[in-house]
């Protein structure tokens, strides 16, 4: 369950502006710090970090 929320949210990330908050409640997650903690266990990086490479290598 934990890792289909991740993907979610590595998706949301891709593709939108929201929050990591708004992100992390649309995921199942009722906080960002949740979402925060998890994603980095899962990936080893940030939301934030993930986001903001994402949004870099696109643009490039």
């Amino acid at each position: 369950m934990e890792g289909l929320r991740v993907e979610g949210a590595r998706r949301l990330l891709e593709t939108t502006d929201l929050t990591i908050g708004t992100i992390a409640r649309m995921v199942g997650y009722k906080h960002g710090e949740t979402l925060h903690r998890v994603f980095a266990r899962h990936l080893t990086t940030t939301p934030e970090r993930y986001r903001q490479h994402f949004s870099t290598s696109a643009a490039t």
